[in-house]
């Protein structure tokens, strides 16, 4: 009896030995595993940043937090891209913390390259000159300062410089596509998170519209290295006769009336329209087929409340818009 108690003791041990040598094989395995993955140095940089569109000068600040991204690039051609990040630049300070891996850190602990940084709809932006981003750390830098950025290319703003908004396809310039683009999702009144929605407030609307009406014909592209003098289209776009020009109102703020005045290169049909900050078509000035030369109409808004208007000219495949303020 005493002989069976014994071995059914020894199976036991046997069996529980066994168990854990396995698992104790497993552990060895997932280690070796786990040391057998490279593991890069990184750094933090943090980035002071904002876009023409959402920045508000009276604060010196963004109207709304938003997600750019941003790489680290080689600091001599091809320029290949060493490291992805993706942050959130906060409205108040207009800055954001973006961690990047640096798998080709050197021994001197830093990694000399060129900053990149994007945004859904505005031009993306160089440093002016490769800049050491250092491994373990916090590094910064400021792009709302002009002689940070590549070419100058951002948008004098007052207090900061921003980066320039109106890019609405990412394709590096701001141009008619885009214009059309944010055009369609005017008159469709399209809401929500879109790379469209320059201002940041969720809605596609005439503010939108004033913005990269402002920027299309500036012929605005990407600088950088690879381009200095920014991106060039491989085929030259054609100039009509058929031209406008529409000029800001007289007097504006107003109270009731203003004159309003544009010019046109060819006959054509026209449409002068003002629309309220909703994008509402309140009024209509004229709508019908006028010669080429200067024009002039005046605008009664006595039925009208104080507040910010904007008035469109149409003329066959172009545009322009401008920003009344009727004060009472």
């Amino acid at each position: 009896m005493k002989t069976r108690i014994f071995k059914n003791r020894s199976d036991k041990l046997q069996h529980l030995f066994k168990a854990v040598m396995i698992c104790a094989a497993f552990l060895l395995m997932q280690l070796s595993d786990a040391n057998s993955q490279p593991v890069f140095p990184y750094a933090e940089v943090k980035i002071t940043a904002g876009t023409q569109g959402m920045y508000d000068d009276d604060f010196g600040s963004a109207v709304t937090t938003d997600v750019f991204s941003a790489q680290l690039r080689n600091g001599y051609f091809p320029f290949e891209v060493i490291s992805n990040a993706e942050a959130e630049i906060e409205k108040s300070t207009m800055e954001g913390i973006f961690r990047f891996d640096l798998p080709g850190s050197t021994s001197n602990e830093f990694t000399e390259c060129y900053i990149v940084l994007k945004h859904r709809n505005s031009l993306e932006v160089w440093s002016s000159a490769p800049v050491r981003i250092y491994e373990f750390q916090l590094n910064e830098f400021d792009f709302t300062v002009a002689a940070n950025v590549y070419g100058n290319n951002t948008f004098n703003a007052g207090k900061r410089r921003v980066m320039l908004s109106g890019d609405a396809n990412q394709d590096g310039f701001i141009d008619l596509e885009d214009f059309s683009m944010v055009e369609n999702d005017v008159w469709n009144m399209i809401t929500g998170y879109t790379a469209t929605d320059l201002t940041g407030d969720d809605f596609v609307d005439i503010e939108d519209l004033v913005i990269i009406e402002s920027n299309k014909d500036k012929f605005l592209s990407v600088k950088s290295p690879l381009n200095p003098e920014g991106l060039k289209r491989n085929t030259n776009a054609l100039v009509t006769g058929n031209e406008i020009t529409l000029n800001q109102n007289f007097p504006n703020p107003f109270n009731p009336s203003t004159t309003v005045s544009f010019t046109l290169l060819s006959e054509s049909p026209v449409k002068l329209a003002v629309y309220d900050i909703a994008g509402r078509e309140v009024d209509v000035i004229l709508n019908q087929n006028l010669m080429a030369g200067s024009h002039s109409y005046s605008w009664n808004a006595g039925n009208f409340s104080s507040g910010v208007y904007f008035l469109r000219l149409v003329s066959g495949n172009l545009s322009e818009t401008i920003q009344m303020n009727l004060v009472r």
